[in-house]
């Protein structure tokens, strides 16, 4: 988002939530006016002006809403976002939406989620971890994601909206408001900027560590992956494990799930073929 209009949002946020407090502690009527005044909204920048002074009135700071691809090169992706700009700098620099825990959840997810719940931490790998604290220093924690999935033309857009509240505990009532701002967000900004599906970003695996991982996934072991693939077993173990740190995963049921959940493999193709002798 221009800097510029950024700023121009937050001064009449800001001046809105002064003048009119009472509409301010009431997210369900803002919501639903944001979801009506968008629909006659006719650019897109005006469509996120408005959206940035609704989420301030709603009490949340910060915002990151769009496909899951690397912010500064976003390219015909939507990415839509006012973090701190040293984080995003960073974040790109060092590709972190490739292991960014929020962007993998919300893909596979179709209700929204806290940061702060004990599943979401509990599954994410050191990397992520570390990833999440780095965050916290720049004021983006508490987070609150919803996964969007909406369609798009011949295919979807899959993507979220992230929400950073001002403050810790904030009611149901606004949670639900921010739900139906970022549904209509999604709708509209597809419709303004005549978006095509975005590729999902797929690890880069080679060809011969998908052959391991797809033969493992069938429930072959490393032996019998060896022999049908004229490997040796150190050879498929060192392609499994390599796979395993591309996903930036710590065990191989996680490596499976991870797999299966990006499409990189199958688990309907059939067991090793016999060999031919």
């Amino acid at each position: 988002m221009d800097a510029t209009l950024a700023s121009r949002a937050r001064a009449e946020g800001r001046q809105a939530h002064c003048q009119d407090p009472e509409e301010a502690m009431n997210p369900l009527e803002l919501a639903a006016a944001f979801v009506e005044d968008s629909q006659q909204i006719q650019s897109f920048e005006s469509l996120i002006w408005k959206f940035q002074i609704t989420l301030e009135r709603l009490g949340f700071r910060y915002y990151a809403c769009g496909s899951h691809v690397d912010p500064l090169h976003a390219d015909r992706a939507l990415m839509l976002l006012n973090y701190p700009r040293e984080w995003v700098q960073t974040y790109s620099e060092r590709q972190l939406h490739r292991i960014d825990p929020v962007f993998l959840r919300a893909e596979h997810a179709f209700q929204p989620f806290h940061w702060k719940t004990e599943d979401f931490l509990r599954n994410a790998s050191r990397a992520q971890q570390n990833m999440l604290r780095e965050a916290h220093r720049f004021g983006l924690s508490q987070g609150f994601t919803i996964p969007v999935h909406a369609p798009v033309h011949a295919g979807r857009l899959r993507g979220s909206c992230t929400l950073i509240p001002d403050a810790a505990a904030m009611s149901s009532h606004h949670y639900l408001g921010a739900q139906l701002i970022a549904s209509a967000l999604f709708a509209h900004a597809v419709r303004l900027k005549r978006l095509n599906p975005i590729p999902q970003h797929v690890p880069a695996l080679t060809p011969r560590q998908l052959q391991c991982l797809q033969l493992l996934a069938n429930g072959n072991k490393e032996p019998r992956i060896a022999q049908h693939l004229g490997l040796s077993i150190n050879t498929v173990h060192r392609h499994l494990e390599e796979a395993r740190l591309r996903l930036n995963v710590d065990s191989r049921a996680q490596l499976l799930l991870q797999a299966c959940m990006r499409n990189l493999i199958s688990t309907t193709q059939p067991k090793c073929a016999p060999m031919n002798h």
